[in-house]
């Protein structure tokens, strides 16, 4: 197997299995997983349950296994030759890592972008598609998928680089201009609630950089605006550079979004989780503008293309982003002045208005491995913010009051 930590490892371990007598997930003893050459072994730490976990469990890709795709952990061992990424440097780092796992071999992995990143056609995924995940003691993931986690980021920060990342995809793809404009995210679930952490960081950023650069105040676009329905929710965000409203209050009482609301938005990004997203999205969104499509949901409604057709809307598809901007953001204090290597700003790097981002704020209960089939039914419920698993007590204290 390669190089390893000495602590001697058992045979079997706890993981959240989904097969299809447990559709739902069954906590089980499987045996621990052996790391193939050019991976590592991981201790995992603490796991994250997002929304696509509760796809999952209705179906979602047809997935059976290990269930997760949000982690932090400790590199316990490598199967790798010294020459692939230093291998054995990598032993008792804190990493977590990304979830596509590319082929290396196809045209479109030689291409080396973030197009190979995430449409490798052979790939596999990490919790989602013929890669067992992260609700166990210890994963499986290639060298190469690995990222160190900064020192100054806690473990339950880190499990949130991964969603942080798919917000920061957004800005990878270049959709928005934040100098012209009007952006509107509508859903304020996890990820929601991530994309308004990043985008609004932007936002104050490409203002704060037009008044430097130009010595005048920054072009009077308005805040991103994001739309939700639960205001306790929405207040986490309030100092992230967006505003926010309530759905409801750009409905009239028939259910149809009001004129001063209609076609107003350049760009709009659909975090709802459900196909209504998407209705409610076209109407907001001006002619020839943009909808960003971050929900995956396992069934929808009929779709109706007139709206897309008839305003010549452009649909981008959005999904895994760069994990080094993600756990930057991560690392940033409220005094941060660092910059990239290369001198840089980056994804809400490096500007004086830019405040630290302190994730665990969204935590809502932490539960031990062995209650993860309670832990996701508990993230099912609707009241839920961000459901962590423990998967390990190696891991930092957690508070007591959130532990279920």
């Amino acid at each position: 197997m390669g190089n390893s930590m000495s602590a001697e490892l058992p045979e079997t371990m706890l993981a959240l299995k989904i097969d299809s007598d447990n559709p739902k997930g069954k906590v089980t003893e499987v045996p621990i997983p052996e790391p193939q050459p050019g991976e590592a072994l991981i201790k995992v730490l603490r796991a994250g349950v997002c929304n696509t976990d509760l796809e999952i469990q209705k179906g979602y890709m047809g997935f059976q296994g290990i269930l997760g795709h949000e982690f932090v952990g400790i590199v316990h061992s490598v199967n790798g030759s010294a020459a692939q990424r230093d291998a054995w440097t990598w032993i008792g780092k804190r990493v977590c890592g990304d979830i596509n796992i590319c082929c290396q071999s196809c045209d479109i992995c030689s291409l080396g972008t973030d197009r190979s990143r995430n449409h490798c056609p052979n790939r596999t995924v990490l919790g989602i598609l013929n890669k067992d995940g992260t609700m166990a003691e210890y994963l499986t993931l290639p060298i190469n998928n690995l990222h160190e986690v900064p020192e100054n980021v806690s473990d339950g920060d880190a499990v949130f680089a991964e969603p942080l990342a798919a917000a920061c995809r957004i800005v990878e793809q270049n959709v928005i201009n934040f100098d012209e404009d009007r952006v509107a995210i509508l859903g304020d679930g996890k990820l929601g609630l991530m994309i308004a952490e990043v985008l609004g960081r932007e936002f104050l950023k490409a203002q704060d950089d037009t008044e430097k650069s130009k010595g005048v105040e920054g072009k009077s676009v308005p805040k991103p605006l994001l739309l939700g329905k639960h205001a306790n929710k929405m207040k986490l965000v309030e100092e992230s550079g967006v505003q926010c409203r309530n759905i409801s209050d750009c409905k009239d009482e028939e259910g149809n979004i009001r004129p001063e609301y209609t076609q107003q938005f350049d760009v709009v990004i659909d975090a709802t989780g459900n196909s209504a997203g998407i209705a409610i999205s076209t109407s907001l969104t001006r002619p020839m503008g943009t909808i960003v499509l971050k929900s995956t949901c396992a069934s929808g409604d009929l779709f109706n293309a007139a709206p897309f057709v008839i305003d010549e809307l452009k649909v981008v598809g959005s999904r895994c982003g760069p994990f080094p901007k993600a756990l930057q953001l991560l690392s940033i204090s409220d005094d941060s002045d660092e910059t990239n290597d290369d001198g840089s700003a980056g994804c809400c790097q490096a500007s004086s208005c830019i405040k630290g981002l302190n994730a665990t704020k969204y935590i809502t209960r932490y539960y031990p491995l062995s209650q993860a089939e309670e832990a996701l039914a508990f993230a099912a419920e609707r009241s839920t913010m961000k459901v962590q698993i423990i998967c390990s007590p190696l891991g930092e204290v957690i508070e007591e009051n959130k532990v279920a």
